[in-house]
Order: structure tokens, then C-alpha cells, then sequence
């Protein structure tokens, strides 16, 4: 943690880890309840409990946040966050979500903020380096992941026909033995333990692919993909969809103005680079130590499916790592970072009508975890006791 902020939530608040508050809570639900393994997988904590409600409340007392300000602060609707924390809700089995519970304990200074750093793609390096090495065909569906396009848009710049395209995007799979062992691929082209099959593109094809993704190194696994500037934005005014809740917030003054970014600045643990001027949306992580995105105050807007997917290819972790982490199911998470949620069209199994085309976004607790699990963004703070920022 910043030892300024560490010094200021000691000072102000009362909290960290030598502190009374920070000893009242069980120390179960203090544990991170992920950590990565000497291989760089995602595992889960077995020592980590998801808190009671009795934590929870402990946690309003020392912040002095009520249940609105922390679900202002998610952006989540207090009639479902208070099916969580209720005392019948958590008897019946229901629990806080890791990924809301963690970046509560963390902003406030309770304990240290989760970091994880990125795997990267999982493409071999002479693939990147030079045009006349073929990927495979998982090599190229992460290469196209990552760049945050449809196969349609790349086959129409690269020139290369579409169905041959799409028969060669295909994700790999592991395989592991009764011994609970990856089995090693046996074509000679793989290092990794993912089997995929050979492209059956010519080299032609795959230059002119490589062009249209713009594929010139290794840093095009490394480098953080593009993305609009309002999907890193922390500034999301939740609206809940029952009216009385709408009219409470606006009697209770939180659709105010935003704070100008000065302002705003002093509720981020991290130091911060450069101001908001030119190219944010696409700069080599160079610099882990710091946040890659500067701080930002416009509306926020959920990042797009495309840009989800290339997000999460960037990290090279799995699926299914990342849902755990996230807290979301797995299939919904491939789903909403795929085309199909694009203009998604549901269905009434009651009634059989279809609903209008709606895209389909990964909520704003979820990302905003990813992002600064990743260190993508600055972390949010709570600003002071009853207070958001």
C-alpha cells in the first residue's frame, strides 16, 4: 500500500492492519481469496471466507458508510445487495461476492490492494517476430481477440475469404490424463500444453492478416489494447430500475455534480503520470509499478464485447480463471465478451416474445475489478467516514 495513504487512513480513519478495526474483523474474510501459483496460474485461497454479516456491519461502523453509500460506491441496487447481507439472506446460503468485497476492504486501507500481473497471450514468439511463420489456429483466435475486431472486419481489410477465415479460428483445448497431468501436444510446433491444429492458410494470407491486425512484434501481445477512454472512467452514477430508490437518491443529493478532476485525484492510491491529453488508448505496459491509464472523470460506459474479449486475451489467463476472479460464471462471462452479445435478442420463455436488440455489458462491479486487479487504473478510495468518491 502507499505508505501516505496507509499514514492518512491510520491518521483519519483508524484503519490498517495495526489497528483495532482491522482486528475486530474475522481474520478469515481479511485473507485475499485468490493467489497465483509459482506457475502463474489463478488459484483459490483455501484459508479465505467470504464475510458475515456481522463483518459487514463492522465494516459500515469503521468507514461510516451506510448500505446506500456502498452500493452507490459498486453501483449495484440496494434491493440485491440487500439479499446478500441480511442475516436470514446469509443462513439461506447467500454470500458478498469476492471481487465487491475485496475492493471494499481494500479502498478503505483495511488490507493491501490485490495486484496480479498478466501472462500475456499464449502465442509462440517466432509467430510475432517474423511473417513466415503460420500460426495455429488458437494462436490466430487469440491473435484476432486481441485486437478487438470481428473476423468479418479482418477478412474484409486482409482481403482473405471469410468462411476459410472462420475455419481457422478455433480456441485450442488442453487435454489431462487420469493422473491429473497435461498431456503435451504432439505436433512439434507447440510449446505450450494447448492443442491446435496447423492453419491452412498460405503465407500470403497470413501476412496480409498480420497487416490488418497490425502484427509487427512481440509487443503486440504485451501492449494493452485499445479502448475508449469512458470504459476506464470510475464516474458511473448508478440508476436503479425501481423508481422510489431514483427518487430517494435525488432527495438525497447524490446526482450531483461530479468533482473536478483535481479534486478527484487525492482519492487515488497511486501516483499518477501525465495529464489527460493525448493517445490513451492503446501504450505499451511498460511501467508496472504504476496504473498504465491516467486518471479520467468522464460518464462512464461499459466497455464493448469486442473490447472485453481483447481485454481479457491480453491477461492470458483463462476463462475460467478470470470469472473466479471476477465473480461471474463462467459461460456468462464468455458469452458477454463474444459477437453474440452484440445486439442480443431475448426471449420471454413464459410468454415466447422476443425482447429489441440489446448489447449485452459486463456489470460495473466486475470490470472495475478487473481493471485494477490488473493495475490497468488508479484504485478507487473511500474518501472519508459516510462518504463515496
Amino acid at each position: 500500500m502507499n505508505s501516505s495513504i496507509s499514514e492518512f487512513l491510520q491518521q483519519h480513519f483508524g484503519l490498517g492492519r495495526d489497528s483495532t478495526a482491522f482486528q475486530s474483523f474475522r481474520p478469515e474474510c481479511l485473507q485475499q481469496p485468490f493467489y497465483t501459483n509459482p506457475k502463474g496460474f489463478l488459484k483459490q485461497n483455501p484459508k479465505y471466507e467470504a464475510p458475515t454479516p456481522y463483518d459487514y456491519g463492522h465494516f459500515k461502523e469503521v468507514t461510516g458508510m451506510s448500505t446506500g453509500d456502498i452500493c452507490r460506491w459498486l453501483s449495484i441496487d440496494n434491493r440485491n445487495f440487500n439479499g446478500m447481507i441480511s442475516q436470514t439472506a446469509y443462513e439461506n446460503g447467500a454470500r458478498v461476492p469476492s471481487n465487491m468485497w475485496g475492493m471494499l476492504v481494500e479502498s478503505a486501507g483495511i488490507i493491501e490492494r490485490l495486484i496480479i500481473k498478466p501472462r500475456f497471450a499464449d502465442v509462440r514468439e517466432e509467430v510475432l517476430e517474423t511473417s513466415v511463420i503460420l500460426p495455429t489456429k488458437h494462436e490466430l483466435y487469440l491473435l484476432i481477440g486481441l485486437s478487438g475486431r470481428s473476423v468479418e472486419s479482418v477478412s474484409e481489410e486482409s482481403g482473405v475469404n471469410l468462411n476459410k477465415l472462420i475455419d481457422n479460428v478455433h480456441r485450442g483445448d488442453t487435454i489431462i490424463n487420469d493422473d491429473l497431468e497435461y498431456v503435451t501436444p504432439k505436433h512439434d510446433f507447440s510449446l505450450t500444453n494447448i492443442h491446435s491444429a496447423q492453419v491452412s492458410l498460405d503465407v500470403g494470407e497470413w501476412q496480409a492478416i498480420r497487416k490488418a491486425l497490425g502484427i509487427k512484434d512481440s509487443t503486440y501481445i504485451t501492449k494493452v489494447p485499445s479502448i475508449k477512454e469512458s470504459a476506464l472512467s470510475p464516474e458511473f452514477t448508478y440508476r436503479s430500475p425501481y423508481k422510489e430508490w431514483r427518487d430517494k437518491a435525488k432527495e438525497g443529493g447524490y446526482e450531483d455534480e461530479k468533482p473536478p478532476l483535481e479534486e478527484l485525484r487525492q482519492f487515488y492510491a497511486a501516483d499518477y503520470e501525465d495529464e489527460l491529453s493525448g493517445d490513451m488508448r492503446s501504450r505499451v505496459f511498460r511501467n508496472k509499478a504504476k496504473p498504465h491509464y491516467p486518471i479520467t472523470t468522464v460518464e462512464y460506459a461499459p466497455p464493448e464485447p469486442l473490447e472485453l474479449r481483447a481485454m481479457l486475451f491480453w491477461t492470458g489467463f483463462t476463462f475460467g480463471e478470470l470469472s473466479m476472479l471476477l465473480g461471474i460464471n463462467t459461460e456468462t462471462l464468455k458469452f458477454l465478451a463474444s459477437s453474440r452479445a452484440i445486439d442480443h435478442v431475448s426471449h420471454n420463455p413464459k410468454t415466447g416474445k422476443k425482447g429489441k436488440p440489446r448489447t449485452k455489458t459486463l456489470r460495473y462491479s466486475n470490470w472495475r475489478r478487473f481493471l485494477e486487479v490488473f493495475n490497468l487504473v488508479h484504485q478507487k478510495q473511500i474518501r472519508r467516514a459516510g462518504g463515496i468518491d
